[in-house]
């Protein structure tokens, strides 16, 4: 069984398993939004092909969520930068910096405001935007 995670640290988790028969199991843990919205996938008992031909336009934390699980899905999610830590003079963790981008810093000076990564010399900020286009990018 293969199995996938999107989550905002501290915040909002999605685990999707595939079993053999390529039917989802899903579990999630977060707010009532990503729980309805788990829920209502749930209900559509969809198999594997059928979530990635899916599209998550919005720009909410659930769909980016889910769009992270489904570029996972079809072994495409390759975020421009891997390193642990993104920041050097902040000490910021890129997984901080990606959930920061998933909660709504849509700019790299929200990204900032929300975890101070690139706000210091700036020579972080061209792999903060990378990854604001990697995520907020088209479905």
């Amino acid at each position: 069984m293969q199995v996938f995670v999107a989550e905002i640290t501290n915040r909002d988790r999605v685990e999707l398993s595939v079993d053999d028969k390529q039917q989802l199991l899903w579990k999630a843990k977060g707010c009532y939004q990503l729980l309805k919205e788990v829920d209502r996938l749930r209900g559509l008992q969809l198999k594997k092909d059928d979530f990635i031909k899916l599209s998550f336009p919005k720009k909410d934390h659930v769909s980016l969520l889910l769009k992270e699980l489904k570029m996972k899905l079809e072994d495409s999610y390759h975020p421009p930068y891997t390193e642990k830590e993104l920041c050097h003079c902040r000490a910021v963790e890129t997984k901080k910096v990606l959930s920061s981008i998933m909660i709504g810093g849509d700019t790299c000076a929200k990204v900032g405001t929300l975890c101070s990564a690139g706000t210091s010399c700036g020579n972080c900020q061209p792999d903060i935007n990378a990854s604001l286009q990697f995520i907020l990018g088209d479905s």
